[in-house]
């Protein structure tokens, strides 16, 4: 397309619900870190190369997004799509008012960042050792107002059921 912020331009018209069964995690857990945390285990349920960590120092946090296979720089449009829907993700509970200390990329900088202020509102990095959110640790606390124990258990079991057939091998994914 030759619109070098085009990945995040399609983050910014993502909704919870584009998360599919990560949606269910996002909106059952007791906190905003819980949250991440399970979003971060069943991430291969969305996208089986996406791999989230969280990193916590100093009172600072760091969501930490990464792509297995590629190479640094060769998956920018991915990245930007990941961490745009991560920052929206976050922003869905801690109210649109809230921004992030910085937004971290590998990749270069575009020539222009319009696009990156008007999503993140935020610092943007670019040219960093890691695609990924940093925020204040405290931002984590906040409790998920949709929180119900019953239901986290439900969701819970169906999306390590989902996992369990995700671990199928190749072979038998093939024949199904």
């Amino acid at each position: 397309s030759g619109c070098e912020d085009f990945g995040l331009r399609m983050a910014e018209t993502r909704e919870l619900s584009n998360l599919g069964p990560l949606a269910f995690v996002a909106r059952e857990e007791p906190t905003l870190r819980k949250t991440l945390v399970s979003m971060a285990y069943y991430a291969r349920l969305q996208n089986e190369a996406l791999l989230i960590r969280i990193e916590e120092a100093d009172g600072l946090t760091i969501i930490r997004q990464e792509m297995m296979g590629g190479h640094p720089g060769s998956i920018r449009q991915q990245m930007q799509l990941i961490v745009g829907v991560v920052h929206r993700t976050l922003a869905v509970f801690l109210g649109a008012a809230w921004k992030p200390r910085s937004v971290c990329f590998i990749h270069g900088p575009p020539p222009r960042l319009n696009v990156y202020r008007r999503v993140f509102g935020a610092p943007v990095l670019f040219d960093q050792d890691f695609d990924g959110i940093v925020c204040q640790s405290t931002d984590l606390d906040v409790a998920i107002a949709s929180y119900e124990p019953d239901m986290a258990r439900h969701t819970r079991r169906y999306l390590d059921a989902l996992l369990a057939q995700s671990d199928a091998t190749m072979n038998d994914q093939v024949r199904k």
